[in-house]
């Protein structure tokens, strides 16, 4: 009895095989198809993928660009502010 539900169970997996190659076949172009737009979406994806990796190294090097100048106006700036509030009797600006 095993024996014969593993043929048949062997017979209906061929039957399987045999379907689903007849229908690969019968619709072969349409499968190419699908797999030339997946190919053609994952060259626009690699094309956006290099332009944000280059738009991120450009703003980093540009934050590197500003942030070096900031620092040090933003440094004088407080140290013009102390002076100026800090002075007895003048102004406070004296050699910067």
């Amino acid at each position: 009895m095993a024996t014969e539900q593993l043929e048949q169970l062997r017979a209906q997996a061929r039957a399987v095989d045999s379907e689903l190659a007849s229908e690969v076949t019968s619709h072969s172009k349409q499968l190419f198809g699908h797999v030339q737009h997946v190919l053609d979406a994952e060259g626009a994806l690699a094309d956006v993928v290099l332009s944000v990796e280059s738009l991120q190294s450009a703003v980093r090097r540009i934050r590197a660009e500003v942030a070096g100048p900031y620092e040090h106006i933003k440094a004088r700036t407080s140290q013009l502010v102390r002076r100026a509030g800090g002075g007895a009797g003048g102004s406070g600006l004296g050699a910067v």
